[in-house]
């Protein structure tokens, strides 16, 4: 009697050649029933990796399945290659945080940063013009001062690893003296004042490298310093020279001026005889709830819409003045009064502008308008335009007396008075647009920043809203009874009956799957046997 023939097969799952990393799953079988197929790897055995998924280094790995020979089988062997190539790296060069070429001045220093992407980690190596700079793992970060002018290569290599190929990255660095001075902005709230007011002014300097010093004089007179900057000056009569000065890091001036004429107030030339008064801004005519524009243009104040609830007549004046206490930490841009002899004033919307860089000076997100009511009020104040010098904005007003303009350092998260929906409660933004405020929780739920209206009411009907029931009464909806759980306008009560109840569905259903579970395997061993004899 022949033994008879053995055969073994030997199946990789995914195929070759990969790119690591790769799980790989080998199956090793052969129908020899006497003897246990072995599995090996480059000579070593590997049985018990057989059909499981491994991860292995890139390389060529050489397979074996094959089984002994026994009493009525012979013996087998299959072999096959198993490729795993190399995966391509990846890294990144930044000069000062970009990925581009960059052009610095001397006397400054470059940020020289190496990061692999691909792997996530490793080590790297940074060089310039040939010259290994620093070595090291990821991110690899070199800073460096560059004194002399001149066109520096930057590279940063990946090595060659066993499981990825090398890769480099180069970018150029051009060293340049500074010739250039900074730029100057200049602005004055008024170049023609009369004698006792108060001019603002401020400056600021923007520089292809750093700027190193700024001053702000007025005839010589120190007003601040520090980029930007800005202060406050009381007009004295006579022709002034407002001037900016301005140095970067290699010495280079700049310098920036304006004329301001301050003329003397008109006097009486008799004593006892007053001044005449100053007229009024304007003369209006009103009709009922029919916006009247007034073109106005004293100090930040641009144009000014009156609402009136009947027709009305009057004189209104508009002046700046010099701003009381204010019980607050935010930064005062000026204050000015709106006087008149009108009636029934429902709504007055005012705009006005602010300078950019009292904004950027302060640090500021936005402007407010604050009106004096017996306490001060914050008005509801919208942004209208935005430009290189001022900042314009529009507020609306239930009346007109002293106001005052005033910076918000909070940034805006909404717009006033907009309202959201989050869950059942209602939200509206307050008047500043800083946040959130509740105002109301939403029986019937929220959508699209309002309340739903509830469902109709039909006399003797019952709903449950949220864990209350609702009985419709007199068409109204009226509160039954807080219930733990209501479902389908009806209350539902636990209580001790329910959990032993409960409690004894659950012990039944595991009773009845752990049977079930047991007739299956006694069915299969039945089965399974029965085949062994066949």
């Amino acid at each position: 009697v022949n033994r008879a023939q053995s055969s073994c097969s030997l199946n990789f799952s995914p195929s070759s050649p990969q790119t690591y990393p790769v799980q790989l799953n080998v199956s090793c079988s052969c129908t020899n029933p006497e003897a246990q197929a072995k599995l090996y790897r480059n000579g070593t055995d590997v049985t018990a990796e057989n059909n499981q998924y491994v991860q292995l280094p890139a390389g060529t790995w050489l397979y074996v399945c094959n089984v002994t020979e026994t009493q009525n089988y012979t013996g087998a062997e299959v072999s096959s290659s198993y490729i795993i190539n190399k995966a391509p790296s990846n890294l990144t060069l930044l000069l000062n945080g970009s990925e581009k070429n960059l052009t610095i001045f001397t006397n400054t220093t470059a940020n020289l940063t190496a990061i692999l992407l691909e792997p996530s980690s490793g080590y790297l190596e940074l060089y310039e013009n040939g010259i290994m700079l620093d070595n090291g793992s990821s991110p690899l970060i070199v800073i460096k001062h560059y004194a002399d002018p001149g066109l520096y290569n930057i590279t940063a290599v990946y090595p060659e690893t066993q499981n990825y190929s090398s890769s480099l990255q180069t970018l150029w660095l051009r060293v340049v003296n500074d010739t250039e001075p900074p730029t100057i902005s200049l602005h004055a709230s008024s170049q023609s004042l009369q004698a006792g007011e108060r001019l603002s002014a401020s400056c600021s300097a923007t520089d292809d490298q750093a700027v190193l010093e700024l001053n702000l004089t007025i005839d010589g007179e120190k007003l601040c310093t520090g980029n930007p900057c800005s202060a406050e000056w009381t007009a004295k009569a006579g022709e002034w020279t407002l001037r900016c000065t301005a140095a970067d890091l290699a010495g280079n001036l700049a310098e920036k001026s304006l004329k301001i004429t301050v003329s003397t107030p008109y006097r009486p030339s008799r004593p006892g005889i007053p001044a005449p008064a100053k007229p009024p801004v304007e003369l209006v005519h009103l009709e009922p709830n029919k916006p009247e524009e007034i073109q106005v243009n004293v100090g930040p104040v641009r144009s000014l819409s009156l609402i009136a609830g009947k027709t009305v007549s009057g004189t209104i004046n508009l002046s700046q003045k010099e701003c009381p206490p204010i019980n607050t930490t935010r930064p005062v841009y000026a204050c000015f009064e709106i006087q008149h002899n009108l009636t029934d004033i429902k709504q007055a919307n005012i705009s006005f502008c602010v300078n950019r860089s009292w904004i950027s000076a302060y640090n500021l997100s936005s402007a407010i308008l604050m009106r004096l009511n017996r306490s001060w009020d914050s008005l509801l104040t919208h942004e209208l335009e935005d430009n290189d010098q001022e900042i314009c904005y529009l507020s609306e007003s239930p009346g007109l007396s002293l106001f005052a303009i005033l910076g918000l350092n909070i940034p805006r998260v909404c717009e006033p008075l907009e309202r959201q929906c989050i869950g059942d409660v209602l939200q509206e933004c307050n008047i500043e647009g800083t946040g959130w405020v509740q105002i109301e929780e939403c029986l019937w739920g929220c959508e699209e920043g309002r309340c739903k209206e509830s469902p109709e009411c039909k006399e003797g009907s019952r709903i449950c809203a949220e864990n209350k029931l609702l009985v419709c009464q007199n068409n109204s909806w009226i509160l039954a009874e807080e219930c733990v759980y209501c479902i389908s306008g009806i209350c539902l009560k636990p209580d001790r009956t329910w959990f032993w109840y409960l409690l004894g569905i659950i012990i039944l259903a595991l009773i009845a799957f752990f049977g079930f579970r047991k007739r299956k395997r006694i069915e299969f061993e039945i089965v399974e046997r029965k085949g062994k004899k066949d």
